[in-house]
């Protein structure tokens, strides 16, 4: 008996949406895993499912009631600083191999997205996973077998949803802001304007047109001069 067949009813008591994961690769073990989304598995489906596979890890799924798990992916002190400085204060966060997870509720929608480093290593730094899944203790880590860990007093199988720390749009707008060093919005390129007052006087109008420095007007005017 392991984590799912041991702790997704409590998870059913406190308001989560649990999810079996195949203990092999970490994946969810059952096809159209997001609908658990909109609607949790019945206590009858959870017991089915222990039948099925009594070695499950167990998983929650981003976005039922609100929940919006947020991933910080690394262990630099630098950037979980950044984070504390912008973000409400978790009441739940769990830690894997590196890093933290930390737990919220929004009460209105906030859509999954990546905080990715730059070229050439684009890997996500932070994500939100409000439309995500995420392995919860006491799940074993599928490349160490290292057990995940809670590292607040209080966790998701004795806190209840509503009881989460909420985050809005405008703390993922902030935390964005705030991870600029580490993450650089990409520079938007525009194109520049050439006016016809830029042609060298030295060309002729069938040099300009060549080079595309004339639009369409410039053209069908050369055509008719």
């Amino acid at each position: 008996m392991t984590a799912f067949s041991t702790r997704a009813g409590f998870l059913l008591k406190m308001g989560y949406s649990p999810l079996p994961l195949d203990p092999e690769n970490g994946r969810p073990a059952i096809k159209k895993w997001d609908a658990l989304r909109d609607q949790q598995m019945s206590a009858q489906s959870v017991l089915d499912q222990i039948k099925r596979n009594a070695d499950f890890q167990l998983g929650v799924v981003g976005g039922f009631n609100g929940l919006c798990p947020i991933d910080i992916d690394t262990d630099d002190p630098d950037v979980i600083k950044a984070f504390i400085a912008v973000m409400p204060k978790p009441v739940v966060m769990r830690r894997g191999s590196k890093g933290l997870i930390a737990f919220y509720r929004s009460l209105e929608p906030i859509k999954g997205c990546k905080i990715c480093l730059p070229a050439p290593d684009p890997k996500p730094l932070v994500e939100v996973l409000s439309t995500g899944n995420v392995t919860i203790p006491p799940s074993r880590h599928r490349k160490t077998g290292v057990q995940y860990r809670w590292v607040t007093e209080h966790t998701l199988f004795n806190t209840r949803v509503d009881h989460l720390s909420v985050v809005t749009p405008k703390h993922i707008a902030a935390l964005r802001k705030a991870l600029e060093p580490w993450c650089p919005l990409p520079v938007e390129y525009v194109a520049p304007v050439v006016v016809p007052s830029a042609i060298p006087r030295n060309w002729t109008r069938q040099e300009a047109v060549r080079g595309g420095m004339l639009g369409q007007r410039g053209q069908e005017a050369g055509r008719a001069s």
